[in-house]
């Protein structure tokens, strides 16, 4: 998940960190281009969703059984944690 369509809390080393993570199978998605249905069936299929702090993590409500990694730099809020572990 990228947040490159964002003014703050972006990663400031995405390109690479973007590169390490699609030799995994992973692939770079802005959340905003897709239609909220799109967004529900991406994240209900996903089994793992890596991405930096923001709203778009919330998505994760639609998925059954999701790892979610969430990217922190200077910044910390608990929230998503928390929510998953419910």
């Amino acid at each position: 998940m990228s947040r490159d369509d964002a003014d703050e809390r972006r990663v400031v080393n995405e390109t690479q960190v973007v590169r390490l993570l699609e030799d995994y199978g992973f692939s770079r998605v802005i959340l905003s281009n897709l239609s909220l249905a799109e967004q529900i069936v991406l994240f209900y299929q996903a089994d793992v969703v890596i991405g930096p702090h923001g709203a778009g993590l919330l998505n994760a409500v639609y998925s059954e059984d999701v790892q979610v990694i969430e990217i922190f730099g200077d910044y910390r809020n608990a929230c998503y944690y928390t929510m998953s572990g419910l």
